[in-house]
Parts: C-alpha cells; sequence; structure tokens
C-alpha cells in the first residue's frame, strides 16, 4: 500500500486495488489533496483532525464518510460508527475500536475512535487520539499509526511500549510537527524500538507518498 502523511495526523492510503482512504483531514496544502475518496475515516471531530473545507473537496458521490456524532454534526452524511462495531465497506473491513486519555480529560471515553482496517491480507491500526489503554492489548495488525507528540496524546516512549507488545512489521508516528510535538519525539520513538529490533519505524516527509 501506498502511504501519504500530509502532517500532524493527516493520512492518505491507497491500497493496491486502488481504493483512496483519508484519515483526519485537516493538516498541509488543500492542493495536495487530489484524490477523490473512496473512505475517509475520522477520529474524533476536533480542529485540527476536520477540516470540514478539505473533507468537501475529497468527497464525492460514492464516497463514505465514518466518525462520531460529533463528526456527523458537521457532516451530516457520515455514518455514525461506535467502538467494537464491524463495518465492510468498499472490500476494506473495519473495526471500530476505542480511542481516548487516562491520564487528561482532553479526550474522555466515548468522544473518540480508532480503527483496524483489513485489506490486501493486511491489517492497519490507526490509532487515534489516545493514551496506552487496557483495550489496546487485544489489538493485533502488520502497520499502526500511533501519536507520539505528547500534551494531548500518549508520548514517544508510551508510543513505543505498545509497539514492542504489539510487534507490527511496521510503526509510524504521527501527531507531531505542528500542532504538539516535534521530529525528536519521532525519531526518540524510532530509537527506542530499533534498539528493540522487532520493528521497522518509517518517519514520513510530509507530502511524500511512500510505500509500505
Amino acid at each position: 500500500m501506498q502511504v501519504t502523511w500530509f502532517g500532524h495526523a493527516s493520512l492518505r492510503i491507497k491500497t493496491n486495488a486502488g481504493t483512496v482512504i483519508y484519515v483526519d483531514p485537516f493538516a498541509g496544502e488543500e492542493s495536495w489533496y487530489d484524490s477523490q475518496a473512496d473512505l475517509v475515516l475520522v477520529t474524533h471531530a476536533h480542529y485540527d483532525h476536520l477540516k470540514v473545507s478539505l473533507l468537501h473537496k475529497i468527497v464525492g458521490d460514492n464516497s463514505v464518510v465514518l466518525g462520531t456524532s460529533a463528526v456527523r454534526s458537521q457532516h451530516h452524511e457520515a455514518k455514525l460508527v461506535w467502538p467494537e462495531e464491524h463495518h465492510e465497506v468498499k472490500g476494506i473491513r473495519i473495526q471500530v475500536v476505542e480511542s481516548y486519555n487516562l491520564k487528561s480529560k482532553y479526550h474522555p471515553k466515548g468522544d473518540g475512535i480508532g480503527y483496524v482496517l483489513q485489506f490486501d491480507d493486511t491489517s492497519v491500526y490507526i490509532a487515534g487520539d489516545t493514551d496506552f489503554i487496557p483495550e489496546m492489548r487485544k489489538i493485533r495488525a502488520d502497520i499502526v499509526f500511533l501519536p507520539v507528540g505528547g500534551t494531548y496524546t500518549m508520548g514517544a516512549k508510551e508510543a513505543a511500549e505498545i509497539v514492542l507488545g504489539m510487534k507490527p512489521k511496521v510503526a509510524v508516528p504521527i501527531h507531531w510537527g505542528s500542532v504538539v510535538g516535534t521530529r525528536d519525539d519521532a525519531e526518540l520513538f524510532k530509537e527506542i524500538i530499533d534498539n528493540a529490533g522487532v520493528t521497522t519505524v518509517a518517519i514520513p516527509r510530509q507530502n511524500e507518498e511512500v510505500t509500505v
């Protein structure tokens, strides 16, 4: 699959079958969002995860948007989903999972979600804005996208601890570089995991499409 990181927690994933998935459209230049979405996954409705003008740019007549009730209040065509639900959209199998803070009030339980996707014989975990929560211990995925910026989410060390337990093939640090967190957080995440030698860490460059 091909992944483009637009900055912060905003992603585009293209499957080998050509399906285009966007996650939390917010960061980067509007011109970068140049492919129509088959599927849009929104983890929660905070301003740094959902820019409605970008959502309208990428959504077409056949696009499917999934999100929380707060997301649906901003985009009425969004399909409301809840943790522990399973869905299938255009050949993508989707498990909705919990995403929340344990140590702060920024993301209370019930306000946000994460996603586990299955396609191309690959599983992908998109954590959303979360700490290391108990529900994560049951999640297994080949590729994981975890926040590392701290303050509003877990930091680099906590995110690395998750990876060392899950042992995915590839881990990608997100939620850094603009609103909160720096490249140093991403590099610390990579250093800890590299020292254990269990997982490949890919630190993306903004608006660079990479194959993972």
